[in-house]
C-alpha cells in the first residue's frame, strides 16, 4: 500500500512519515468515542467491542476506554471475508442454479455489465431493505423479458424448458433471500464469539456495528437476537458507513488517542529466534517480499548460522562480559554459564547443571544480549521499524514443553526487553520440531513427494532431540499424524559421557574440583573434545584416537588429582588417549535412544494408516556423520528416503519465521498452516452422577448418592483439525429446578483413559460459568457444551436450549495441547 501510495504522487518518498497507517476497526472506535460516552455512558475501564461490517471483510477488535478520551486495544483483532458483496455472491450462485453455469460465465466474460445490473437492481429492491420479517416479505421478480440477451444465451435444455414454464421469470422468495445472508451472518456471529472470550472475564459493555454492511436490518436483528443477554449496549452510530474514514480524521488529529495500539495489526518484521541449549540464532524477513533473512556473522568474528549459547560474567556473575564467544580467555577473569536452558523441563535434577546464577536470570541475560543484537539487525535493514510495536517475535520451544516453561520463557523475554508486556501477542511459541517441519515442506518436491506424503521430522540439537511426523495437506497446510514425542538425548549429553569418561581416568574429586574452581579450563577440555573428536567422529576408521594434553588445556587440574593418579599420568606425560571404542561408548547410549523414539513414531504412524515416505534429520547434532550412518543402518529398508537438508542447523530458525509469516495478518488467513493436530492428553469435564455400588468406591459417594466423575470428551492420540468445533458436543441439565447457574471445568491428563477428575495428573484447564434463569414448569433446563482447538487455545462453549443464550471462552495454552 506505501508503495501504491507512493506510485499515484499521494507521497513524495516511500517511506513519507506523511503517510501513517490505521486499521479499519481501529478508526472506528476512535469514531464511536462520542456516542459510547453519550448514549451508553461508558467510562473509563469499560471495554467495548467494533465490529466493522464492509463490502469485503468483517474486521473486529475489543477496546478499553481510558481517562481523557484515549483508548486501546485489549484483543487480537479477528475477521474475514464475510462483508456485504459475500451475498451478493450467494445471489449471483442463485442466478446460476436457475440459468445454468455456462449462461453465468458467458455473462462474467463478455457481458459483465448486464450482470453487474441485475446485481445491483437485487440490492436496491431486495438486500439493503431486507428484514428477516417474514409477515412483510414480497418475492422479487426477475422478469427476463427485461433482459433479452439472457434468453438469447441460455443453453441449458432443462434450465431453458423451466424458465418458459415460468413466462420467463425468476422469483427470489423469502427463504433464498434468508439463505443468501444466513452463511455470512452467521460466520460473524462466531467471529463477535471469539472476541467475547478473547476478553475472559473481562464485561463487555457495547458492541458497536460500522461499515455499510452494518445498515443492514436483518443483520443487525440477528445480532442483538444472539448477544442483548450478554452485551447490555448494541448499536449502530449515526451514519456508520464513513465512521472508518471519520475515524482516520481523527486519529491524523490526535494519533495519542490510541493507547498500545495494534498489538498485532502493524506487524511488518517477523523475528524467529531458536534459543537452544548450545547453540542459538535468529532470522528475520520483512512481510512485503517474505525473504528470510538469516543471521551469520557473530562478534567478533564468526561466520556460523548459530552462536553459543553461553554466558561470560564478570567475577561477581552481575556483569555479562561476553555472550555466545567460542572457546575462553587464557586468564580466569571471567565466569562462563552455560546448559542453563536444561533447567527447564522435566530433566532430572541429578543431570541439571550447577550454575553460579539462577537459571532465569541466566535466560534473561541471554535473551537481553541477543535481543540487542536483533533489533540492531532490525534497524540496519529496514528503515521506521518499532521493535515493540512492528515486529512478530516467534520463539521455538522443545515440543515436551509445558504450560510452566513457556510462561518462564515468555517472562524472561519479557525481563529482557524483547516485548513490552507479559502477555503481549507479538511473542508467539511454536515447537522446534514443528517448525522443523513447516522447513521441510519445501524440501519435498526434491524427492518428487507431493501432497497426500507423509514424512518424520526428527529435530537432533544440544540438549533435548524431538520428533513429529506429519502430513502434506496442500502446499500450504501440515497435519500432525501422531502424537509429538522428545527426550532428553541431544548432543550435551555425549559431552556428559566425555565428562565420565574423564571422572574414569582421573577420579571424581578431581574433576569436581576443577568444575567448581577452574570452570573454564573443564570447558577447554570439552571445547577441545567436541572439535577434535565428537564433530568429526564417523564411525567409519577403527583406528581412530585422539591424544588429549591434561598439562595443557587444564593445568590446575594437575593439582586436584589423588598421588595415586599423579604417578600414573606423569607416566604417561599426562596424556590421555581417546580410542575408537571410547567415543562409541560416548554415542552410542544417546543414538539408541533417538533410534527408539524412531520406531516409536514409525509403528504409531502405521497404526493411523499412513506409511512415512521421508526421515528429515536437521539440528545440530544431525550433521554427525556417525549418527546419521547410524540411523540409515536401522531404518533404510523402512523408509525410503532418509535425508538431512541443506543447513539442517537452521532448519528450525528459519520455520520459525515462515510460521511467523502466516500469522502476521491473522485477520485475512484463510486457514492455519498448521491443519491437523495430535492431542498429547486427554480433555473432559467433571460431572455429578449416581454412585454405583460395586462400580464406584464407598468413599467417593457424596450427599444424595452422588458421585463427581470425569466425562471423557476427547482422547490423548486424537487427530483434530485445528479450529473446528469437537463433535463430542454434549448435553446437560442442571440438579435442581431452583439452579441458576451451571460450571463446566475443564480437565485434561496425560492417561489415555480416566475415571474421576481428582485423580493423579489430572489439571484444570480452565472453567465456564453460565446463567440459567429460572423457567416454571421447566425442571429440565438442556445445555450443550462443547469446546474445540485453535491454534494456542482451546475455546469451551456453552448453549442454553431453552433461552438461546450463548456463552464462550478461550484457555490460552501456547501448543500444549
Amino acid at each position: 500500500m506505501r508503495g501504491c501510495a507512493f506510485n499515484a504522487g499521494l507521497t513524495k518518498e516511500k517511506n513519507s512519515r506523511n503517510l501513517i497507517f490505521i486499521t479499519e476497526p481501529e478508526a472506528a472506535a476512535i469514531s464511536c468515542l462520542n456516542p459510547l460516552e453519550k448514549l451508553h455512558n461508558l467510562k473509563p475501564g469499560d471495554s467495548f467491542m467494533i465490529v466493522d461490517c464492509g463490502g469485503g471483510t468483517v474486521d473486529l477488535s475489543c477496546h478499553e476506554l481510558l481517562a481523557n478520551d484515549k483508548i486501546r486495544e485489549i484483543t487480537r483483532p479477528t475477521g474475514g471475508s464475510y462483508g456485504s458483496s459475500f451475498v451478493d455472491k450467494e445471489f449471483v450462485g442463485f442466478l446460476r442454479r436457475k440459468l445454468g453455469s455456462s449462461t453465468i460465465e458467458l455473462l462474467e466474460k463478455e457481458h459483465y455489465n448486464v450482470l453487474q445490473y441485475i446485481v445491483q437492481k437485487f440490492c436496491r429492491r431486495v438486500k439493503i431493505p431486507f428484514t428477516g420479517e417474514r409477515t412483510n416479505f414480497q418475492p422479487y421478480e426477475i422478469d427476463l423479458d427485461d433482459y433479452s440477451l439472457l434468453k438469447d444465451i441460455i443453453k441449458g435444455e432443462k434450465e431453458k424448458r423451466l424458465l418458459e414454464e415460468a413466462d420467463w421469470s425468476i422469483f427470489v422468495e423469502y427463504d433464498d433471500i434468508k439463505g443468501m445472508f444466513d452463511h455470512c451472518i452467521t460466520k460473524i456471529i462466531h467471529l463477535i464469539r471469539e472476541q467475547l472470550a478473547q476478553l475472559q472475564n473481562k464485561r463487555c459493555s457495547a458492541i458497536m456495528l460500522v461499515g455499510g454492511f452494518s445498515e443492514s436490518e436483518y443483520l443487525q436483528a440477528r445480532i442483538q437476537k444472539e448477544f442483548n443477554k450478554i452485551v447490555l449496549n448494541i448499536s449502530v452510530p449515526s451514519q456508520p458507513i464513513i465512521a472508518v474514514v471519520k475515524g482516520g480524521v481523527q486519529f491524523g488529529l490526535r494519533a495519542e488517542t490510541m493507547i498500545n495500539r495494534g498489538k498485532t495489526s502493524d506487524i511488518r518484521v517477523i523475528v524467529g529466534l531458536d534459543f537452544g541449549t548450545t547453540y542459538s540464532g535468529f532470522t528475520c524477513c520483512h512481510i512485503s517480499n517474505s525473504k528470510i533473512y538469516l543471521h551469520t556473522k557473530w562478534p567478533p568474528r564468526e561466520i556460523y548460522p548459530k552462536i553459543n549459547t553461553i554466558l561470560q560474567y564478570d567475577r561477581n556473575y552481575v556483569n555479562i562480559v561476553n555472550i555466545g564467544q567460542w572457546g575462553y580467555p587464557e586468564q580466569d577473569e571471567t565466569r562462563p554459564v552455560e546448559l542453563f536452558k536444561l533447567h527447564l523441563g522435566n530433566l532430572q535434577e541429578n543431570l541439571k547443571p550447577r550454575l553460579s546464577v539462577a537459571y532465569k536470570k541466566a535466560i534473561t541475560d541471554y535473551l537481553y544480549k541477543l535481543g540487542k543484537l536483533i533489533k540492531e539487525t532490525v534497524k540496519k535493514n529496514w528503515v521506521g521499524i518499532n521493535f515493540t510495536e512492528n515486529v512478530l517475535l516467534v520463539l521455538t520451544v522443545p515440543a515436551e514443553y509445558s504450560e510452566k516453561e513457556k510462561a518462564i520463557m515468555r517472562e524472561c523475554a519479557h525481563n529482557a526487553g524483547l516485548i513490552s508486556e507479559g502477555d503481549s501477542l507479538q511473542l508467539q511459541f511454536t515447537t522446534e520440531p514443528e517448525a522443523a517441519a513447516i522447513y521441510c515442506m519445501d524440501k519435498l518436491r526434491e524427492y518428487d513427494l507431493t501432497i497426500g506424503t507423509t514424512f518424520m521430522i526428527v529435530d537432533c540439537g544440544g540438549g533435548t532431540v524431538d520428533l513429529t511426523t506429519r502430513k502434506l495437506i496442500d502446499n500450504k497446510r501440515l497435519g500432525e499424524i501422531t502424537e509429538r514425542i522428545g527426550d532428553f538425548c541431544g548432543s550435551t549429553f555425549i559431552d556428559n559421557e566425555f565428562g565420565n569418561f574423564l571422572r574414569e581416568r582421573l577420579g571424581s574429586p578431581a574433576i569436581n574440583l576443577l568444575k567448581e574452581n577452574r570452570y573454564s579450563q573443564y570447558q577447554r577440555l570439552v571445547r577441545k573434545f567436541c572439535r577434535r573428536v565428537k564433530l568429526p567422529f564417523t564411525g567409519n576408521n577403527t583406528r581412530f584416537s585422539y591424544e588429549l594434553e591434561i598439562d595443557v588445556c587444564a593445568p590446575d587440574l594437575l593439582e586436584y588429582v589423588s598421588n595415586e593418579t599423579r604417578k600414573t599420568m606423569e607416566d604417561k606425560d599426562w596424556v590421555i588417549d581417546i580410542k575408537y571404542d571410547d567415543i562409541k561408548k560416548m554415542f552410542d547410549p544417546i543414538i539408541e535412544r533417538i533410534i527408539r523414539m524412531i520406531h516409536v513414531q514409525l509403528l504409531n504412524t502405521r497404526n493411523n494408516g499412513e506409511t512415512c515416505s521421508v526421515i528429515f534429520l536437521v539440528g545440530g547434532f544431525s550433521e554427525n556423520i556417525y549418527l546419521q550412518k547410524r540411523i540409515k543402518q536401522e531404518f533404510q529398508h523402512i523408509v525410503k528416503n532418509i535425508s538431512v537438508p541443506t543447513n539442517p542447523v537452521s532448519a528450525v530458525v528459519q520455520g520459525a519465521a515462515m510460521y511467523g509469516l502466516s500469522l502476521k495478518n491473522p485477520s485475512k488467513v484463510d486457514a492455519p498452516m498448521i491443519y491437523t493436530r495430535v492431542l498429547k492428553f486427554t480433555y473432559g469435564i467433571r460431572v455429578l452422577g449416581i454412585w454405583k455400588e460395586g462400580e464406584h468406591p464407598p468413599h467417593r459417594k457424596i450427599y444424595g448418592n452422588r458421585i463427581y466423575l470425569f466425562d471423557t470428551f476427547v482422547k490423548r492420540g486424537t487427530q483434530v483439525e485445528v479450529g473446528k468445533e469437537s463433535s463430542a458436543k454434549r448435553g446437560y441439565t442442571p440438579l435442581n429446578p431452583s439452579q441458576t447457574g451451571l460450571r463446566f471445568e475443564l480437565y485434561k491428563t496425560l492417561e489415555y483413559s480416566a475415571k474421576y477428575p481428582d485423580e493423579p495428573g489430572m489439571e484444570l484447564v480452565g472453567t465456564l460459568r453460565i446463567d440459567l434463569p429460572v423457567i416454571h414448569l421447566a425442571r429440565k433446563r438442556p445445555v450443550a457444551f462443547g469446546f474445540y482447538f485453535g491454534d494456542m487455545e482451546i475455546t469451551a462453549f456453552a448453549n442454553n436450549e431453552l433461552s438461546g443464550q450463548n456463552f464462550q471462552t478461550k484457555f490460552y495454552l501456547h501448543k500444549d495441547l
